[in-house]
C-alpha cells in the first residue's frame, strides 16, 4: 500500500517523497526509526495534495518541523510523515512580519533585527521552527511566542484552511490550543521598530548565555522538561545529583541539567529510560513532578 501511495503521491506534487527513510536522519536529537513514508513539501499545495491522499488511503498523518524539540521512537513513525522544514517564505509588511511554518527562528529574529523590529529577540539561540514554536509556544528569557503572534494559518486533515486570531490559539507555557490533526501553514508577528544595533546587541547577549550555558553542538532536543511550578527543572535535576546520570549512549548533559545527549548511537529506549529515572528521583527527593516539554512520536519498541 505504501508504494503506490509514494508513487501516486510523488506524481501529483513537487515534493521529496521517501520510504523508509530514517528519521534519525531529520531530527536534532539523531534518534529513531523510520517513517514508512516521508514527504518534504515545497508548496502548501503540495502539503494539501499530501494530507487529502492520505485521507483517501487512510493513511495516519504526523507533522514534523525541523525534528527538535521531539523524540522519535526506536520502531519509527507509522504512515505518513510530512517535514515542513522547506516552507520558508517570508513577507514584511511594515511593522509585521508573517513566516511559514519552516522558516527557522533564529533566521527569523535576525531578519527582524535587519528590519529594525523588535520583538523576536528572545528566539535567536532557539533551534527550531514556526510552525513548532506557534504550536508549542516556544520562549527563552522570560519572552515567548504568545506576545508577538497575532494570527496563524491552520489546515485541517480534510484539506480546509482557515486563519485563527492570536485569541485562539489558546496559548500558555509551552503549550497551544492544537491538537495533531490541525497543521500550522504560517504565522504573523506584530513587532515593534527599534534601532537595529540595539536590537543586535540584545541578541547578542542571549547567545552568549546560552553558548555559556548549553551543550550547543551536541546532539540534544533542547530542554526535556518543562518548568514546574517550583521552579526550574535544570535546578531540580542538578540538585539530585543526576548530571552525567547515562543510560546506554545517552546522558544527562553535564552544562545542563535538562538536556539528555546522544552521545552516539543512543536509542530512544535509552533516552526513556532516563527519563523515567530523572522524573522518579527529582520527586522522591523534593516532591516536584517534572513534565516532559518534549513530544514523544512514533512506535515501540
Amino acid at each position: 500500500m505504501f508504494k503506490d501511495f509514494a508513487k501516486k503521491l510523488e506524481n501529483v506534487s513537487r515534493g521529496k517523497v521517501l520510504i523508509k527513510e530514517p528519521l534519525f536522519r531529520h531530527n536534532s536529537w539523531k534518534i529513531g526509526g523510520p517513517a514508512d513514508v516521508l514527504f518534504i513539501p515545497k508548496t502548501f499545495s503540495d502539503l494539501r495534495k499530501a494530507v487529502m491522499l492520505a485521507g483517501e488511503y487512510n493513511i495516519p498523518v504526523t507533522i514534523l518541523g525541523n525534528g527538535t524539540n521531539v523524540l522519535i521512537l526506536d520502531g519509527g513513525i507509522e504512515g505518513l510523515v510530512i517535514k515542513l522544514s522547506e516552507l520558508k517564505r517570508t513577507i514584511i509588511k511594515g511593522s509585521r512580519i508573517t513566516a511559514s511554518a519552516g522558516v527557522s527562528l533564529p533566521y527569523l529574529a535576525f531578519l527582524a533585527q535587519k528590519n529594525g523590529l523588535s520583538g523576536l529577540e528572545f528566539a535567536v539561540g532557539i533551534p527550531g521552527t514556526v510552525g513548532g514554536a506557534v504550536f508549542g509556544n516556544a520562549g527563552a528569557h522570560g519572552k515567548s511566542i504568545q506576545d508577538v503572534v497575532s494570527e496563524a494559518a491552520v489546515m485541517d486533515i480534510s484539506g480546509r484552511i482557515f486563519r485563527l486570531r492570536r485569541e485562539e490559539l489558546g496559548l500558555g507555557y509551552r503549550t497551544s490550543a492544537f491538537t495533531d490533526d490541525r497543521i500550522i501553514l504560517w504565522a504573523s508577528f506584530s513587532l515593534k521598530k527599534e534601532n537595529g544595533s540595539v536590537i543586535k546587541e540584545t541578541m547578542e547577549y542571549y547567545l552568549r548565555c546560552r553558548k555559556e550555558t548549553q551543550p550547543l553542538g551536541e546532539a540534544t532536543a533542547g530542554c526535556v522538561f518543562k518548568n514546574p511550578p517550583e521552579g526550574s527543572a535544570g535546578y531540580f535535576i542538578e540538585k539530585a545529583g543526576l548530571k552525567g546520570l547515562r543510560e546506554g549512549n545517552a546522558r544527562v548533559s553535564l552544562k545542563h541539567a535538562n538536556f539528555i545527549v546522544n552521545e552516539g548511537g543512543a536509542k530512544a529506549s535509552d533516552v526513556l529510560k532516563l527519563i523515567e529515572k530523572i522524573k522518579e528521583e527529582v520527586f522522591e527527593k523534593f516532591g516536584v513532578e517534572l513534565k516532559c516539554e518534549i513530544k514523544i512520536l512514533g512506535r515501540g519498541p
